[in-house]
């Protein structure tokens, strides 16, 4: 039984070291599956967010990257956004093309990464039973620190920042009840969201 125990004691910590040293961030190419908050920072006149107060969104993120190089990653990223308040409705996707630069350390188990993309959103509210909807070309960029908890596998602390302009939208919207055309003549929108989330990724 000694024998076993002090067998144990010298096993365990160097077992311990060699399943943490199996620990590391996708190298070649990652999935990131996660969510968030979003809020939405534009100036939006007669739009969801001026209607709700710049009401908190939820947000659901997929980003897609292939690393080359190491440092760098080409990729995609598709963003659902969502918010209800009063009645009131909003809905977003958002999908882009990326680049990302990637810093690592501790053996390749942490890293801080930057990425920008620019894209297509599809927004639509509902407000007041009026509805609109516009696509519209879009610019994202992204900041997070991600770390392994497993063998390809990691955890994503990140924010990321969409941006668009709808200013010149007026024929595009129409109301679906009624003909409140003074609310439709005066839409005006300068959308920017920002959101705070967690992700999970695995690749390889």
């Amino acid at each position: 039984m000694k024998k076993t125990r002090l067998l144990l004691i010298g096993v365990l910590p160097s077992l311990s070291l060699a399943i943490q040293a199996q620990n590391y961030l996708p190298q070649k190419n990652s999935f990131a599956f996660g969510g968030g908050m979003m809020w939405g920072l534009g100036n939006t006149k007669g739009g969801f967010l001026d209607e709700a107060g710049k009401h908190t969104c939820a947000e659901f993120i997929m980003d897609y990257r292939h690393y080359w190089g190491g440092d760098f990653a080409i990729g995609a990223t598709y963003n659902h956004l969502t918010g209800n308040k009063d009645g009131n409705s909003l809905r977003c996707n958002y999908i882009a093309p990326t680049m990302t630069y990637r810093w690592l350390w501790a053996d390749n188990k942490q890293g801080f990464w930057a990425t920008m993309g620019i894209g297509y959103l599809h927004y639509k509210d509902e407000v007041n039973y009026q509805k609109f909807k516009k696509g519209h070309l879009t610019m994202s960029a992204s900041l997070g620190y991600e770390f392994a908890l497993g063998k390809g596998v990691g955890m994503q602390i990140r924010a990321d920042f969409i941006m668009s302009d709808f200013r010149y939208v007026n024929s595009g919207y129409y109301p679906s009840i009624g003909g409140n055309y003074e609310y439709y003549e005066n839409w005006d929108s300068a959308l920017n969201f920002l959101s705070l989330g967690v992700a999970l990724m695995f690749g390889k």
